[in-house]
């Protein structure tokens, strides 16, 4: 256990002190290892305080394992007394004179109001492990010298948790949880042994182990920080036995400031406000059993959370938002895929009072409807598109007409066109038709060429071909050049103009090209030639004359 100098008053120039380890500490007015600077009766070196042996506590006694040797000394001038507590005049100490303390003495530095109390610090570990595991002996040796004491056996009276890092969680590491105790490593001790005395105990934020539980590691934080953490959640829970750990989930849910209530007492007042109007209920789900309550109707509207996230959300400090499942939505038959009539949108009403008779005489959509007994074909010679409300439309433009066989439907159902392929396309400047298909009791209106009007809706959208241009007839009077077009023909690009000539290639054509200059050249050179010698015949037969 460790020694503890408490001020007794909140005085000025006080500090609480804690000492780890056996040896002599001075106390005094400057350059001391306990400074007093409450009032001008304290000498330089005031008194010793002298620590023989560091005693561990032990919890099945609920006293000190041997007897403790502390002393106090005086060196001061104006004196120490003990136990000189509301007016009392206590022993006084005179110069180099020195007393026993035990747990709970008070001594008074000076004639002011320095007073201080010595008090034992227990530090009981409970080595979490193997039963046939043993604490590693550096380890044992360093909690010795502390005065700490290490049991394999749980109870309230240990203050610590000693875990390896990465250990599995067990009901006894809840427990200490429940009891508000800190599971630590064990260089938190070697932490605590580097100095003889400090004002506080060493935090043990960077000792703290992680925890595994069904694969999933949990970083667990100082348990100051799980209380409350669960603050403003309410969790529906089922019977224990189907949860981990499941008797130890009410004292965890209250130590995090959490509420709980029973899946039954939530279903028979689910209309009242059993929890807060601002607690968030979550409904705890067995990890084993993911579907135990998946039929209760009741719980539908509830968000979900397995029991070991929620472990790992006890022991992190924090419930993460990706840990909770959202609710499942409810689907009921008006919203299902099979009974879905949407409304027509007001630019589909426009479209479908436009011309439905002529758009049906025009498109090469044919529909055919069958008695009840056979089947219903439906020939799409159209390109589908698949989007519509000014989307670019997705199509499909078959190669042949394919050819969808849908079965009898029933009284409630809505029949369906199937896509098989779909094509990305541009569907502009043409004209589309949403086609839909009702139930076979309603009677289609016919038009009176015969052919049957096209219901309009969002389900599906059918756009019309281009037409082909009608064959002119032949005219009597002379020929009509106007049907005669230009015919496109594909060009076929040359290798000169892919650039990919190579190096013969353009050799060749230097060569032609010079050949064709040379040519040139030749014949040239040979008419003048020929002119200039029958010129000089000339002139010599009319020299003569």
């Amino acid at each position: 256990m460790v020694w503890a100098l408490t001020p007794v008053d909140t005085v000025r120039g006080t500090q609480k002190h804690y000492i780890f380890a056996a040896g002599t500490y001075k106390v005094g007015r400057k350059d001391c290892d306990v400074i007093v600077q409450a009032d001008t009766s304290i000498s330089r070196v005031h008194a010793e305080i002298a620590i023989e042996k560091m005693v561990a506590w032990d919890p099945h006694s609920g006293a000190p394992a041997s007897p403790s040797y502390v002393r106090v000394v005086d060196r001061s001038k104006y004196g120490t007394f003990v136990n000189k507590v509301h007016g009392t005049q206590g022993s006084r100490l005179h110069k180099d004179e020195d007393v026993m303390l035990t747990d709970g003495d008070t001594v008074t530095f000076g004639t002011g109001n320095a007073t201080f109390r010595l008090s034992f610090v227990p530090i009981v570990a409970f080595f979490h492990g193997r039963k046939s595991a043993r604490i590693d002996p550096s380890l044992h040796a360093v909690m010795t010298s502390i005065g700490a004491y290490a049991t394999r056996k749980w109870s309230d009276e240990c203050t610590h948790v000693l875990a390896d890092e990465s250990c599995s969680l067990t009901p006894e590491l809840l427990d200490a949880v429940m009891g508000k105790k800190q599971i630590v490593l064990g260089e938190w001790f070697k932490a605590m042994s580097e100095k003889n005395i400090h004002t506080e105990i060493p935090s043990c934020t960077q000792y703290i182990p992680n925890l595994t539980l069904d694969g999933t590691v949990i970083k667990m934080v100082e348990i100051n920080l799980i209380q409350n953490c669960l603050a403003g959640y309410a969790f529906i829970l089922g019977p224990s036995d189907k949860y981990q750990f499941g008797e130890k989930l009410h004292g965890l849910l209250e130590v995090t400031g959490a509420k709980y209530i029973h899946i039954d007492e939530f279903c028979a007042n689910s209309q009242d406000s059993v929890a807060g109007d601002t607690d968030q209920q979550i409904l705890v789900v067995p990890a084993r059993y993911p579907l135990e309550f998946s039929k209760i109707r009741g719980l539908f509207p509830l968000s979900k959370i397995s029991d070991v996230k929620l472990f790992a959300a006890i022991l992190s400090g924090r419930l993460e938002a990706t840990a909770i499942e959202p609710p499942a939505f409810i689907v009921t038959s008006s919203n299902s895929m099979d009974e879905t009539i949407v409304e027509d949108s007001d630019v589909e009403m426009e479209t479908a009072t436009s011309n439905p008779s002529g758009a049906a005489n025009k498109s090469q959509n044919r529909i055919e409807n069958i008695s009840d007994d056979e089947k219903e074909i439906t020939n799409i010679t159209n390109e589908v598109a698949v989007t519509v409300s000014g989307t670019k439309a997705n199509v499909i433009q078959p190669n042949d007409p394919p050819k969808v066989e849908v079965s009898k439907p029933t009284e409630d159902d809505v029949k369906v066109i199937e896509k098989t392929a779909v094509y990305r396309s541009k569907a502009r400047d043409e004209d589309v038709r949403v086609i839909s298909k009702v139930p076979k009791d309603e009677n289609l209106d016919i038009s009176r060429d015969g052919a049957c009007d096209v219901i309009f809706s969002q389900d599906l959208v059918v756009k019309r071909p281009p037409r082909t241009a009608p064959a002119a007839s032949p005219e009597v009077g002379g020929v009509n050049f106007k049907r005669f077009r230009k015919v496109y023909i594909m060009q076929i690009e040359s290798d000169y103009d892919g650039g990919t000539m190579t190096d013969f290639m353009r050799e060749e054509q230097q060569r032609k090209q010079m050949e064709a200059i040379a040519e040139d050249l030749f014949n040239n050179a040979k008419s003048k030639k020929r002119a200039a010698a029958g010129s000089s015949i000339h002139t010599l037969l009319t020299g003569r004359r």
